[in-house]
């Protein structure tokens, strides 16, 4: 049986998702420069990510050096998925871009990205659920996260 090849495009049509969650998240994506991140969809019958970030290193940083950052997303699925669990897929791929990302000068975070880290991703865990229950609650921005946080506080628990 023949394998379907993958059908690779450009998806400027996720970049207003990109706009709106820098929107929603103005202190926590304060950093990203979304004119600097290239986005990517695929279409394919099986995947093992619905979205991945990758930075843009040689050979492909030659051929494209106006981006810094490429993600890349299972269209497949992830276009039809709701708006508020596409913003989450975007604010979680974001969230690996480490501040000084963007910065050609800073040889240590230049194009570098932040490996899953449990500590790092468990804000958004604790605010929408470990299976995204309350994934509606993303469209209140950085407000949800700040009340888990309160929360945390509220209950004796450290905020790192």
């Amino acid at each position: 049986m023949a394998r379907r090849a993958k059908i690779w495009k450009v998806r400027d049509d996720y970049r207003p998702l990109l706009k709106r969650i820098k929107k929603l998240f103005p202190t926590v994506l304060g950093h990203i420069k979304t004119k600097r991140v290239l986005l990517i969809g695929f279409e394919n019958p099986s995947s093992g990510f619905i979205a991945q970030i990758r930075r843009n290193s040689f050979p492909w940083a030659m051929a494209l050096p106006d981006y810094d950052y490429v993600i890349t997303f299972w269209s497949t699925r992830f276009d039809h998925k709701p708006k508020s669990y596409k913003l989450y897929v975007m604010l979680h791929e974001l969230l690996h871009i480490p501040e000084g990302g963007f910065d050609r000068k800073n040889k240590h975070t230049y194009r570098k990205l932040k490996k899953h880290n449990v500590e790092d991703f468990s804000e958004l865990i604790n605010a929408y659920g470990i299976h995204l229950h309350r994934v509606k609650d993303i469209f209140q921005g950085e407000k949800a996260l700040l009340i888990v946080s309160k929360k945390k506080t509220d209950h004796g628990e450290k905020i790192r």
